[in-house]
């Protein structure tokens, strides 16, 4: 059998080129894309993982998440820098009766639920707009879909989390 390190060698070289390719896209950043692979790689080392089925999947979609990991941290810095804003040096925010804490938890409980039960292209679109702020047409090229489909995903998603909290009780 051949050592792991020799296998994640053999995938770095075969596969390095095509995801530099594909995050510096994403990046609009050749520095920050050969970054970020190599950390991919750095991180399925460290994970001392027995073996990936498919280990080109699993790396275009950890390099992926790589990248709007690193966009989503550069948003927030440069919104920190513009506003002026230190998160760390404002005044703490006042606290919602537990009441509200509460209610709020469990709705939260239901909307994961809900997202957990969407089909796998539906939840995927609906996570990156929501989770990664990306627009219809970043999802669409991400997905390698029609924007009018990216758009049909995210109505699914949401009526479906609408009619999980209608169903909870909760009014709209």
């Amino acid at each position: 059998m051949v050592p792991l390190s020799l296998q994640i060698g053999a995938l770095f070289r075969s596969e390095r080129g095509r995801l530099l390719r594909r995050v510096g896209i994403v990046l609009k950043s050749q520095t920050d894309a050969e970054d970020l692979v190599q950390d991919v790689f750095v991180n399925l080392l460290r994970r001392d993982a027995p073996q990936i089925q498919q280990p080109r999947n699993y790396l275009t979609r950890a390099a992926t998440n790589a990248a709007l990991d690193h966009l989503r941290r550069k948003r927030v810095r440069e919104a920190v820098v513009q506003t002026g804003l230190d998160p760390a040096h404002q005044a703490p925010a006042p606290q919602p009766p537990v009441e509200t804490i509460l209610q709020s938890r469990h709705e939260l409980a239901i909307l994961r639920a809900a997202i957990a039960g969407l089909p796998p292209k539906c939840r995927v679109a609906f996570l990156l707009s929501r989770d990664h702020g990306l627009s219809m047409r970043e999802i669409a090229g991400q997905m390698g879909v029609s924007e009018s489909t990216v758009e049909k995903h995210l109505l699914k998603a949401m009526l479906r989390c609408r009619a999980a909290l209608q169903a909870a009780g909760r009014e709209f």
